[in-house]
């Protein structure tokens, strides 16, 4: 690996410092005391029995008062959510500096033990995070993304609003949510008991995060692309970097880095045989388009998380960490073009994979891209169903965000590097919305471009929609074969089958009546050309 820097990487890293302690200096808010009596959402109370740290966890209790659905929460009510001790201690990087803080939180048991519990219909765990919104002024950035991941059949952190309370201080609202760990209700992938598991017979969790924090896991070769190295930095998260043996370091950094050198030394026409063996194709593209709808600058690059499941391929997920996102950031606001996939401004400090550039010239990456995208459009990300959400959000918040923005009253401030300033709480909800509109209608636009750019159509399909009969029809110029197989969207292969094919106009004639009405992808290949449609089947 080239450790000298270049002078552009050098000069880079002087201007991403200077920038790093600009930007974080900011506004001082001046908290307001606010008097909580009642909420519609629920109401945490936590109790320590000395000052919160960044860590170690500091000795607790939190009760929760979560009444029946449409009944108001007082503050004086039973708690009826939880009434337990916990641990807890200020969770973040940067967000640390902020004045309002975010805070991770165990429930234990009297002995100090786990204690798995269900919390507000949360599946039964005992590590949570209480997440402040700060910069993200519509309060809904993370939960909207987290969203639209379940939407889409990934696992992502679920989500409920509440109310803080802590050693008497009102701190405004907060998102409490599950911490991404192995369970089987998380990120479920075979647990690690023992010492008698082979490094091949147990799941992982890797993300993609800080250089500063290189202890924590591995770094990944040099790719030098436009003459600047791109080396990501990768942390095990399962298991821990403080529980993980040599062996098991080894398998899934070899497997990473077998993964990236082969697509690496892979040339386009052969890209998807190369990267195919290793990763979960799907998730990768749905993880592209739920990052690039948002446009956030922190993706790919930090807080990006992939697992591997015993025998299984890599795969992207879950989504972390979006309050950047959705147009909330310097140089974005009301912007809707551009990438963020090639946006590498932070070069080799936290650069982002070269993998992403080199899908993107995959006609095979693209077609799915496009047949996704178009799938998921249909439904899950129209414009007026997500603009549905954040107003139904927006109501249930009505009255709470009330006394968050007298606790914090930051509307119309700048804060940390947040360049998008609405006046009232209805701007940051309506600006929200409206950039959302606007990045989708954008994507719309490039993803047809990009398939129209990489396919070369050489066949037809009819009838589409079809009751399950059609037909395929292409030209060949030669004696050859055809390959055609069927894949549903969510990535099974459902059918697949070799004809024979001589030179001329040819024909085949296909039955996939068996299979359910839906959309699915066809794909035919030709002397290792392949073009892609989507069949309808009603």
């Amino acid at each position: 690996m080239a450790e000298k820097l270049t002078k552009k990487s050098s000069m880079k890293q002087l201007i991403f410092f200077f920038l790093l302690s600009f930007l974080t200096t900011y506004s001082t808010i001046l908290a307001q005391e606010v008097v909580l009596e009642s909420s519609n959402i629920p109401i945490f109370i936590i109790e320590t029995e000395g000052e919160i740290k960044d860590e170690p966890k500091v000795d607790g209790t939190l009760g929760i008062i979560a009444n029946e659905e449409g009944a108001l929460n007082y503050i004086d009510d039973p708690f009826s959510g939880y009434d337990g001790i916990i641990g807890i201690e200020k969770r973040g990087n940067s967000s640390l500096s902020f004045d309002k803080k975010s805070y991770l939180f165990e429930t234990r048991k009297a002995s100090g033990a786990n204690n798995n519990v269900e919390l507000l219909g949360l599946p039964k765990e005992n590590d949570w995070i209480l997440y402040a919104p700060f910069i993200d002024k519509s309060l809904l950035r993370n939960v909207l993304m987290y969203d639209l991941a379940n939407d889409l059949g990934q696992y992502a952190p679920r989500t409920r609003f509440c109310e803080l309370v802590i050693n008497g201080e009102y701190l405004g609202v907060y998102i409490f949510t599950e911490k991404i760990k192995r369970d089987k209700n998380r990120v479920n992938v075979t647990e690690y008991v023992d010492e008698s598991q082979t490094p091949n017979d147990i799941g992982y969790i890797v993300r993609i995060d800080s250089w500063w924090q290189e202890h924590l896991g591995w770094k990944s070769p040099a790719f030098t692309v436009d003459g600047i190295e791109r080396i990501s930095r990768f942390q095990y998260v399962y298991p821990k970097y403080d529980d993980i043996t040599e062996g098991q370091k080894e398998y899934i950094e070899t497997y990473i880095t077998d993964f990236e050198q082969e697509l690496w030394d892979t040339d386009i026409p052969n890209l998807y045989d190369a990267y195919s063996k290793y990763i979960d194709i799907n998730s990768f593209v749905d993880h592209l388009i739920l990052t690039e709808l948002s446009k956030n600058p922190d993706g790919y690059r930090l807080s990006t998380y992939l697992h591997k499941e015993v025998n299984g391929k890599l795969k992207m997920g879950p989504v972390w960490d979006y309050n950047f996102a959705f147009g909330n950031y310097w140089g974005y606001e009301d912007r809707y073009d551009g990438w963020e996939h090639d946006n590498n401004w932070w070069d080799y400090i936290s650069g982002i994979p070269f993998w992403w550039e080199k899908f993107m010239q995959d006609p095979v990456f693209v077609g799915r891209l496009h047949e996704r995208w178009n799938f998921w459009r249909a439904e899950l990300l129209r414009c007026e169903r997500i603009e549905q959400k954040i107003d139904n959000w927006a109501t249930e918040l009505d009255q709470a965000q009330k006394r968050n923005f007298t606790k914090w009253d930051n509307l119309g401030e700048d804060v940390h590097i947040d360049w998008n300033i609405g006046d009232t709480y209805e701007d940051e909800v309506d600006y929200l919305k409206r950039w959302v509109c606007g990045r989708i209608e954008w994507m719309d636009s490039e993803i047809n471009a990009l398939q129209e750019k990489h396919t070369d159509q050489f066949f037809s399909l009819y009838p589409n929609p079809t009751a399950g009969l059609c037909n395929l029809a292409y030209q060949s110029t030669i004696d050859t074969e055809a390959i055609v197989s069927l894949v549903n969207m969510q990535g099974a292969l459902l059918f697949e089958q070799t004809y024979p094919i001589v030179e001329g106009n040819q024909q085949l004639e296909l039955d996939f009546s068996k299979f359910g009405k839906g959309c699915y992808i066809l794909t035919c290949t030709i002397d290792g050309k392949s073009s892609y449609q989507t069949i309808v089947i009603e």
